[in-house]
Parts: structure tokens; sequence; C-alpha cells
């Protein structure tokens, strides 16, 4: 489990949604994910966004908004 997958844990139930305002390359996102939460990420650089894509992609929840 990572630490950010820990302090969900914590903090959020399964379904609730995590509000990350500066995704960077989506390790919360990762985590939200992993953990069963919903999770909305922001993230103004497009080099982190492709980051991002990269990261979750593969997962059929994530739909970015950003192409």
């Amino acid at each position: 489990m990572t630490l950010c997958e820990q302090i969900l844990q914590y903090v959020t139930y399964e379904g609730e949604v995590v509000l990350d305002s500066f995704a960077g390359s989506g390790v919360v996102g990762e985590a939200a994910l992993n953990m069963k939460r919903n999770c909305i990420l922001i993230e103004i650089l497009k080099e982190n966004v492709e980051k991002i894509k990269n990261r979750l992609g593969q997962n059929r929840m994530f739909r970015p908004l950003m192409e």
C-alpha cells in the first residue's frame, strides 16, 4: 500500500470523491482509483497531463476532459 493509499484510507470512504487540484503526474488519482474512490484531477501543464494519461490511461474509469 502506497503512502497516498494509506492517507486516503484514513480520510475517505469507498465511493467518495477525491479532489487533487494540483495533480502533477497523477499519483493521488492512481491511489484513489486503486482504493475504489472517484477522483477529479486538475492540471494545467500539458506535459503533466500526458503523464497522467500514461499513468491512468489503461483504467476504464479514467476519462480525460482535455485532449
